[in-house]
């Protein structure tokens, strides 16, 4: 017995129910099922229900939107941001519709007559769409393609549901209803309607909100410190207190707090939410990682502490003559060199110290060393293989065959990645200064590259929509990410490097687990295309998504799919997009750099301190932006498009050099 029960369909008893017009009955069965619950909106008019080929003419078309502009309208204020959220998706629908049936003049006629009632976020959507005019144009829209491979997703409250449900079927909208019913997702939740301000904030991608199932997978954000060295006191004395001592002065007392520091750092416990170490194969560290390491701690003993009242020193790179052709600029993580990719398909390095870069020795001078002797007695250096002969402050690397969109450096600064328009991504050795391997796979421009915090792995993003892991000693990809629905432009590493983070035009921001490839969360509520990602470097919990709208949206990982908060200027003028995004070294101040050469300082301490020391589950319209902002810095017309903390806190930005039309109207 208990078998057969198993085996019932739930739908038809739900459609029995409903056939003798027990619509509580089947509520409370709905409620009591629990889980994710979608709307259905059969009625009794199921019978009438017509496609859109049989609809008829532009007349009918309009008055079905109308229609349901009216309803929304009408409704109590209370559920009017939720209900709108459905006036977009059934306009798209609607709009392809009448392409499909080769109707491009009746599709222009209606997307003019109702493009003004779509939110203001959707501009770039609908500029897309009114590009597409014949059923051709279909097979290359990415809007057109994501709303046929998945339905648009709009959770509404019970309140919400039922009095729309009740308008369509007292006046016999038996059309809207096939629509709601099979090509949009619509989720039902039980509890107060949402307010605007939540609504909004959940709203954004070209396909509506997240499902409530999503987003479930447990994610181990943390930042594992097992990694750290731990220094003797040999290794944390400062090259200052040396100095010191040198000069004859007494440097202990020095040496005490100095090394007190170093010690805090190096006893800072892992994170309850890090990952194991051995989740992912790492390389085994070389003696020249293990020193970096430590200079990194000894640095970070010196390291300014930023707040509200302390801001960041800092000093912008300007790259000159170069007009519009700068498309990525990058620093090595311990700030020593600069790296920049090109329209022209070149890569250019620079050093950033009094140190000049050099190549290796020709071959017929390195062969004269005795290896097996010099390495024994300690005397073989990096710098006795280095010709002085070249030496310089730039090299150019050369082998692209298309504009260079992404660039940066390896953590151990031997390799510099690069990707470009001509579909390629390219190693290159910075002890030769010529290309090493090129890396093969995406179909079309690959538009972002980023190296693991541990180098060895690296992750590009193309115009194929797809995203991919690859290792420095493999010329196929290891990973393969799809999903995207338009072209993927920005890429970024968690900082624990078991996670990678994608964004783009879909103005969805994906996050992938390198060891199976599976996407673990989708985090919506994006206004504009995503130009940047940055990642609290101490905690690994907020990530700060730069969009091309002028905002900045802060996500919490340990709590949901939308943003916390949005950092927007209150004084209503737009600094164009959001070209870079960066965390200080210590997670307290988050600086954003803008298209009207501009850098912004935000105090998200103030937001993200509480939330961690209370563990707090507040929704995303409980914080605000008023107040977050610490000061805005401009610069002489150089766009940020670089903004990099040193070890020390130091706020290196760059950019190239734009001149406004005043200026090149000067004589």
């Amino acid at each position: 017995m208990a078998g057969a029960t198993n085996d019932l369909n739930l739908e038809d008893i739900k459609n029995y129910l409903k056939k003798h017009n027990l619509l509580e009955t089947v509520l409370a069965f709905e409620k009591e099922l629990g889980g994710n619950q979608s709307a259905d909106f059969g009625s009794t008019c199921d019978n009438d229900a017509e496609s859109s080929s049989e609809l008829g003419g532009i007349d009918s078309f309009e008055s079905e939107y109308s229609f349901l502009a009216r309803a929304v309208g009408a409704a109590l204020d209370s559920l009017k941001p939720e209900l709108s959220t459905l006036l977009f998706p059934v306009f798209c629908h609607l709009y392809l519709d009448l392409i499909s049936n080769g109707q491009p003049g009746d599709a222009l006629k209606f997307f003019d007559r109702f493009e003004a009632m779509q939110s203001e976020y959707h501009k770039s959507e609908l500029s897309h769409l009114r590009a597409v005019r014949s059923p051709e144009h279909l097979q290359n829209s990415d809007i057109a393609r994501a709303l046929k491979n998945e339905p648009y997703v709009v959770n509404l409250s019970r309140n919400s549901y039922e009095y729309l449900k009740k308008q369509l079927e007292l006046n016999r909208r038996a059309f809207l209803m096939e629509l709601l019913k099979n090509r949009l997702n619509v989720d039902l939740y039980d509890g107060p309607v949402r307010s605007r301000q939540k609504v909004e904030a959940a709203f954004g991608s070209i396909l509506g909100e997240n499902r409530k199932d999503e987003n479930q997978t447990k994610i181990l954000y943390g930042i594992n410190r097992e990694l750290d060295p731990i220094l003797d006191e040999d290794d944390a004395t400062p090259e200052s207190s040396v100095s010191e001592s040198i000069k004859g002065r007494p440097s202990k007392k020095r040496l005490r707090k100095d090394m007190s520091i170093v010690s805090r750092s190096s006893r800072t416990k892992s994170s309850p939410c890090a990952p194991p170490i051995d989740r992912i194969p790492l390389p085994e560290m070389t003696e020249s990682d293990k020193m970096d390491k430590k200079n990194a701690v000894r640095e970070a003993a010196k390291r300014q502490k930023l707040s509200r009242d302390h801001h960041p020193s800092v000093y912008c790179h300007t790259i000159h003559n170069s007009g519009d052709s700068l498309c990525a600029i990058n620093v090595s993580d311990d700030s020593t060199r600069l790296v920049a990719g090109f329209e022209t398909s070149i890569v250019k390095v620079w050093t950033l110290t009094d140190q000049p870069l050099k190549c290796l020795k020709p071959y017929s001078e390195l062969s004269t060393f005795d290896l097996d002797d010099e390495v024994g007695e300690g005397s073989l250096t990096t710098d006795r293989l280095l010709d002085d002969r070249s030496a310089s402050e730039w090299k150019c690397l050369t082998g692209h065959r298309g504009a260079v969109y992404g660039c940066g450096f390896s953590p151990d600064k031997q390799h510099v990645i690069s990707c470009s328009a001509d579909n390629t991504v390219r190693l290159w050795s910075l002890y030769t200064y010529t290309n090493l391997v090129v890396y093969k796979g995406h179909i079309g421009p690959v538009w972002d590259v980023d190296f693991g915090p541990q180098g060895y792995y690296f992750v590009s993003a193309g115009a194929d929509r797809t995203v991919r892991l690859w290792a420095t000693d493999q010329n196929q990809p290891l990973r393969i990410f799809p999903g995207h629905h338009s072209d993927v432009e920005c890429v970024k590493f968690h900082p624990n490097s078991n996670y990678v983070f994608s964004g783009g035009a879909d103005r969805i921001l994906r996050l992938w687990d390198v060891t199976n490839g599976s996407c673990v969360r989708q985090l919506c509520g994006i206004k504009g295309q995503i130009a940047s990602i940055a990642v609290n470097p101490m905690n690994g919990r907020f990530v700060a998504v730069g969009d091309t709208s002028g905002s900045t949206f802060l996500f919490d990982l340990a709590q949901g799919s939308h943003p916390i908060t949005t950092l927007v200027d209150s004084s209503g003028k737009s600094p164009g997009a959001v070209y870079s995004t960066s965390f200080d070294r210590d997670g307290v101040i988050l600086a954003t750099g803008h298209a009207n050469s501009c850098l912004k300082l935000w105090d998200v301490n103030k937001i993200t301190e509480p939330l961690i020391s209370s563990d707090s589950s507040e929704s995303s319209a409980d914080f605000q932006s008023e107040g977050l902002l610490m000061s805005t810095l401009f610069t002489k017309d150089t766009p940020v498009k670089l903004i990099h903390f040193t070890r020390l806190n130091l706020m290196l930005v760059g950019g190239n050099y734009q001149p406004s039309k005043t200026e090149l109207s000067k004589p």
